[in-house]
Parts: structure tokens; C-alpha cells; sequence
């Protein structure tokens, strides 16, 4: 509820001027909302200005409202939800007044706005001396504050302003003896710079910005290059983020944001931060894959001098390692468990938020027992013990050629059971290695067997056969930096079924506890240790027999010598060495 009051014989004027302040017969209530009203009144002749005062009914006193109305009309905002007692007076010229006059302040802009303060400046005044600063809170029924009085420079800062409250500021041009009741004023509200400004996302040619603000509600964002003096480009929104795009990987940016309210000048402080788009790593491939451990490697991304590799199990819980160098080994993962592993490029603390592709893998143990059998010419038969966790696995072989030639093949990544039947190439040296693995990928360290298919040895022969033992001699043509472990195999005629084995590196052997007067069949297989080709080499039959005793020379003329010996048992052949002393030559004949 307002009540509207005619008042007479208020106050007088000031002393400068010989003033009467006379009371109005007709104030009207025009308009009234929730927190504002609109009155007008008759005109008053000569009127300078008129001022405004109001009270709370309890009150005694009247309060000064408005001094700066100069037409017979008013607004007035901020009225308290009481009931209240408005009054206006007339302020008229009497007399004669002797002043020298000077044009009002017409041209009045905000030119720095910090968290507490401002500066305004305003276009010198024709026939001024002097400026008389007022402020009060915008769109209230507070009467303007004289902040600085009779300044004579167009220019001035105004403190102690309480952050995000909006003010206005009118400047008043006066002389000696006049003071202009006149002028433009600006409305600005005091901002701190906005707080906490981060990127969500760091790509190779934009960066989205995020930041806090309290009382701002637009925003320009300013972007240059890393010393912060070439400006590429000005931004401004009306939301706490943007995202600034045309950018070049691996060049650092400078971008600053400052808040400011509406239809406002902007605070002149701002809060920066300087990025540096990057592209994310590419070429990212797996080097090794342990039971606890994977290793990988990838591409330089070109400005990046860190990186960070995130890997995620299958909770979605993540740990993160960062890395200077483009490759990089994890370890302490658990056996049997799915994870996915993504890179991102950085530049020290800041990391580019695209990342390269995902990488899944699982940390298996590598198949065990891996075992030959049924080895033909052409084929072979891998069997082996499979760890808990692989559902696959797959089978790659290394060969090499007689010229020293490796090769490596891929014979399947498709096996689901242990055991699998492979081709062989007669001649060459086979390393086959069996992988464990899942639909995330195969464990790198694998299990592997030698299969050697070289031609069998040749020439074998013995040198030297006693009653119990026999010396041994062959050819091998052996693949290149590939040592082959021979077995000779042999056996009694009598029984070929009972076969004995020795097994050497060398292309000879002594058989040592042999039968005296016994025949025996020997061959010899080249071989890897474990696996022998099945063919072997020419079958050599030998029986070792004891020496003749009681060797005597029963006749001996000019020409001729004549022997005699007692013979063991089942000899029936003699091989007679002489040797003449004075040539020293070996000669030898059957008798």
C-alpha cells in the first residue's frame, strides 16, 4: 500500500544560488507493480530540478530518494513491500543568479571493470572546471553517492565496489559557482574473472573450454598465439564453454576468457591457459603379451614429448602410466583377465583427449607339454596342454633352407583344440610355436618344438671292430647354424626287435659291449634330440670276433714266410698286416 502526499515549505536551495523549494497541489500515481511505481505531477514554472523524498509511515523523518529528475514525471524502483509515504518538491530560481555555465556530461563509458573496482571516462565539457563523480546501486530508490568532488581530469577509477552488484555512475560538470544538474550515466556491475578453466576435450585442431563464474552472463574468449600478443581470433557466448576450432596440431595456443554482464563491458583481467592441440598416437601395435605384462609401441605424434597409456579391465576401473618415449611395457596384470588399452599424445601435464584406437588383450599363459608325434616325411602332429582361460590358439613356423633362408608363416589363428596336423617340407628345419589366446588376442611368448626333416645320414662305416665294441664313422649334409643330435640305433640280427640307441652330436661313435662272435645290424637317424627323421642311413652289419692266438711262423726260407694261428670261434676270414721295417709301408692281402 503507497500513499501520495502534497508537502509545502520544505527546504531551501543551495547556497550558491538563491533557491525556493515549493510544494506541488497535484502528485498522481500513474503505475504501480511488485517492486516499482511511476508518478507524475503538474509542471512547475522555472523548476531546476525535483527532488524526491520518501518514508516509512512509522518513521519521523524523510529520506532524500532522487535529486536528479528534472522532468515532472518519475520512476521509481526498489520500493519496500511497506506502507510508505512519498513526497516532491520543487526547486525554482527566485532571483537573479550570477553563474557561469558549462555544458553537461554527455559522452560517459565504462572503460575497465576488475572484480572491486572500475574506470569511467568521459569527454571534457565546454566551459567545465571541474567533475563531481556520483554512484549508487542501479534501479533503486538509493540517492547517487558523491564519490569524487571536484576532479578536474576525465578520467578516474571508483573502488570498494561489492562484486556482481550493478551500479550506476552519472558525472556532473560544474565551474566556480554552477554546478550542471545534468548528465548521462552508465550502468556496470563489478565481475571477478572466471574461475576454474579447464578443457574437456583437446583434439588436433579444437579444444572445448569449460569455466565457472559467479555473476557473469556473457563471455568473450580471446585466442593468439603462445605469446599471448597475436590475436587470432575473439569469441564471445553466453555459456561457461566454447569450443575454439581452426587450430594446427603441435603449436601452442594463448587463450584468455573474461566475464562481463549484459549489454556490459567486459572485466579486463581474464583468467588464461595455453594448450597445444595434438594427433593421437597411430600405428599402435603389440610387441609382447605375458601372463602379467604387454608391451607396445606406436608412431610419434609430432609436438608430444609425453604420453599417457589408460588401460581399463573388465570393471571399467583404469589405471594410467605415462610415458616419454613411444613404446611402453605394463606389468602386474592378472593372468586370464580382458582389458582394453588406449594411448593419448601429451605435452608435459596435457593430454590430447581423442586417443588412439583400443587395443584388447588378455595376459595368458603360453601352451605347455607342445609335443611331435607321428612324424612322416610330409606331416607332423602337434599336441600340447592349454592354460585355463585361452579359447584358441594359434600356430606360426619358422622355417630355414638348406642356404640359411628363414621364413615365418602363419599356418592358423583358428585352432580350437590341442592338437593339430601340420605340412612339412623334406629337407628343412621346422620351429613351430603354438600361442594361447581369446577373441581379445594371443600371448606372445608361445611354446615351441624343433621338427627337422634334413636327408638321413650317409656312408656309414666302422674303422675299428674288437670282440666287444665297434668304431663308427658317417656323412651329414647339416643345415645351416642348425647343429643335428644323431641316433645309432642297433640291434642282434638274431633279434631285430630288441633295438638299442646311443645318441651323439658327432659324426662318430665307438659301440662299446658288444658280443664277441655275435652279428649285429646298426643305423643311424639325424635328429633335434627328441625327434628323428625316420628314413636313417645305409644299414651296416658287423660281428665282433677274438683275436687268433698262438700266431707263430712255422717256414721261413729266401722268398717266403709261412704263418700259423689258432682261430676263435666262428672266424672264417683273416686279414694278415706286415709291414716291411725298412720302408715303413703298411701292405695288407686275405688269405
Amino acid at each position: 500500500k503507497k500513499k501520495m502526499s502534497k508537502v509545502f515549505n520544505l527546504q531551501n536551495g543551495p547556497s550558491l544560488m538563491r533557491m525556493n523549494s515549493v510544494g506541488l497541489d497535484a502528485v498522481r500515481l500513474v503505475d504501480m507493480d511488485t517492486d516499482s511505481l511511476e508518478i507524475d505531477w503538474d509542471p512547475v514554472e522555472n523548476a531546476r530540478r525535483y527532488l524526491i523524498h520518501g518514508r516509512y509511515v512509522s518513521d519521523e523523518n524523510f529520506r532524500l530518494l532522487r535529486d536528479d529528475v528534472v522532468e515532472p514525471h518519475c520512476k521509481l524502483t526498489g520500493v519496500p513491500d511497506q506502507e510508505y509515504e512519498l513526497k516532491v518538491v520543487a526547486e525554482v530560481n527566485v532571483g537573479k543568479v550570477i553563474a557561469k555555465k558549462c555544458a553537461e556530461v554527455k559522452s560517459l563509458k565504462v572503460v575497465k571493470i576488475e572484480r572491486y573496482s572500475v574506470d569511467v571516462q568521459w569527454e571534457n565539457c565546454k566551459g567545465a572546471s571541474h567533475y563531481f563523480v556520483q554512484k549508487r546501486i542501479a534501479n533503486s530508490m538509493h540517492n547517487f553517492e558523491t564519490v569524487f568532488e571536484r576532479i578536474t581530469q576525465n578520467s578516474c577509477t571508483i573502488s570498494s565496489l561489492q562484486e556482481g552488484t550493478k551500479y550506476e555512475v552519472r558525472v556532473l560538470s560544474g565551474t566556480a559557482n554552477f554546478t550542471h544538474s545534468r548528465s548521462v550515466s552508465v550502468e556496470f556491475t563489478p565481475l571477478s574473472c572466471v574461475q576454474n578453466l579447464r578443457f574437456t576435450e583437446l583434439l588436433s585442431s579444437s579444444v572445448a573450454l569449460e569455466w565457472d563464474s559467479d555473476a557473469g552472463t556473457r563471455f568473450q574468449i580471446v585466442t593468439s598465439k603462445a605469446n599471448g600478443n597475436n590475436v587470432i581470433k575473439t569469441e564471445e557466448t553466453t555459456f561457461c564453454r566454447q569450443i575454439v576450432s581452426d587450430l594446427s596440431p603441435g603449436n601452442d595456443y594463448y587463450i584468455k576468457v573474461f566475464a562481463g554482464a549484459q549489454n556490459q563491458p567486459f572485466e579486463s583481467i581474464g583468467t588464461s591457459m595455453t594448450v597445444r592441440p595434438l594427433k593421437f598416437p597411430e600405428q599402435v601395435k603389440i610387441i609382447e603379451i605375458t601372463s602379467n605384462s604387454i608391451s607396445v609401441e606406436w608412431k610419434i605424434s609430432e609436438g608430444a614429448n609425453s604420453y599417457a597409456i589408460t588401460i581399463f579391465d573388465q570393471s571399467n576401473i583404469s589405471q594410467t602410466f605415462i610415458s616419454s618415449t613411444p613404446y611402453y611395457t605394463a606389468q602386474n596384470l592378472e593372468v586370464g583377465k580382458n582389458y582394453q588399452l588406449k594411448i593419448f599424445s601429451g605435452y608435459h601435464d596435457q593430454f590430447e583427449t581423442q586417443g588412439s584406437n583400443l587395443i584388447y588383450f588378455t595376459p595368458l599363459l603360453p601352451p605347455t607339454n607342445l609335443l611331435v608325434s607321428d612324424q612322416t616325411d610330409s606331416s607332423v602332429k602337434l599336441k600340447w596342454d592349454g592354460p585355463n582361460g585361452a579359447g584358441r590358439y594359434k600356430i606360426q613356423c619358422t622355417t630355414q633352407e638348406e642356404n640359411g633362408e628363414e621364413k615365418v608363416s602363419l599356418i592358423t589363428d583358428r585352432c580350437n583344440g590341442n592338437e593339430l596336423t601340420v605340412k612339412i617340407k623334406p629337407g628343412v628345419y621346422h620351429n613351430f610355436q603354438v600361442f594361447s589366446g581369446n577373441d581379445s588376442g594371443f600371448e606372445t611368448v608361445g611354446a615351441s618344438v624343433k621338427v627337422i626333416t634334413q636327408k638321413p645320414p650317409t656312408n656309414l662305416a666302422y674303422h675299428e671292430l674288437t670282440e666287444s665294441s665297434v668304431s663308427l664313422t658317417w656323412n651329414y649334409n647339416a643345415i645351416s647354424s642348425f647343429s643335428p643330435v644323431f641316433s645309432v640305433a642297433y640291434s642282434k640280427s638274431s633279434n631285430p626287435e630288441e633295438i638299442l640307441y646311443l645318441t651323439t652330436e658327432n659324426t662318430f661313435t665307438t659301440i662299446y659291449g658288444l658280443e664277441s662272435g655275435t652279428c649285429y645290424t646298426i643305423r643311424v637317424y639325424a635328429g633335434d634330440g627328441m625327434n628323428f627323421e625316420k628314413k636313417g642311413s645305409n644299414i651296416l652289419s658287423i660281428t665282433p670276433l677274438s683275436i687268433v692266438t698262438d700266431l707263430k711262423i712255422i717256414d721261413l726260407n729266401q722268398s717266403q714266410l709261412v704263418l700259423s694261428w689258432i682261430s676263435p670261434n666262428s672266424s672264417n676270414r683273416f686279414k694278415v698286416i706286415y709291414i716291411t721295417k725298412k720302408l715303413l709301408l703298411q701292405q695288407s692281402q686275405q688269405l
